[in-house]
């Protein structure tokens, strides 16, 4: 087997910022399942030139729908299930909510980092 990365550079679910750290001089570090969770929910279904079925497909939501929550829900287990076929992460649990006002989708995500043996939750912002 592989040897298991202990962190990879942190990106902030709700800016796509890669962060710094002030205090050590160094690039901020984060759980492997959780920047590869984060990437998925930022990249557009296909954007990415190398795995074109790789991210959301976030074009289908619209906001004024009523069902845009648990259209988003499905479309984020579908982006997230290489994750749990592989065995990456597993109890994964998904929710959505729609914010008109700000026009985004705040989304959630739960899940067991297996390699890692902990449980990480992840929210995201969307602009729809």
């Amino acid at each position: 087997m592989a040897e298991y990365a202990e962190s990879l550079i942190y990106i902030n679910p709700l800016t796509g910022d890669i962060e710094f750290d002030t205090l050590t001089n160094r690039w901020k570090q984060g759980p492997p399942a959780v920047v590869r969770a984060v990437l998925t929910l930022r990249t557009v279904k296909g954007s990415c030139g190398v795995d074109p079925t790789f991210g959301v497909d976030w074009k289908k939501i619209d906001k004024l729908s009523p069902n845009s929550p648990a259209l988003a829900r499905e479309l984020v287990l579908a982006a997230m299930r290489p994750m749990v076929n592989d065995g990456s992460i597993r109890d994964l649990k998904v929710s959505a909510e729609m914010r008109l006002v700000q026009g985004v989708l705040v989304i959630s995500l739960e899940f067991l980092d297996v390699r890692a043996s902990r449980q990480f939750r992840v929210t995201f912002q969307q602009a729809v």
